[in-house]
């Protein structure tokens, strides 16, 4: 699988607790590690906070659809 998954479809886990999917909207490097800016199909709710994008580690992208 590329690093670069910027406007595909995933699947995953943000912080390893809440399941996703969405469309990444950007795929970056920082600090030494991919991250994925992810606008999510359906907006949630993390720990209190209404979210409608997360940013996403690599490692935690489970299902990637084009």
């Amino acid at each position: 699988m590329s690093w670069n998954l910027e406007g595909m479809t995933v699947c995953g886990k943000y912080l390893d607790m809440f399941p996703i999917s969405g469309k990444v909207e950007s795929s970056r490097v920082m600090c030494g590690q991919v991250h994925h800016l992810v606008v999510l199909d359906r907006p949630m709710i993390v720990f209190g906070a209404p979210r409608t994008r997360v940013l996403m580690d690599h490692e935690t992208v489970t299902k990637v659809a084009s």
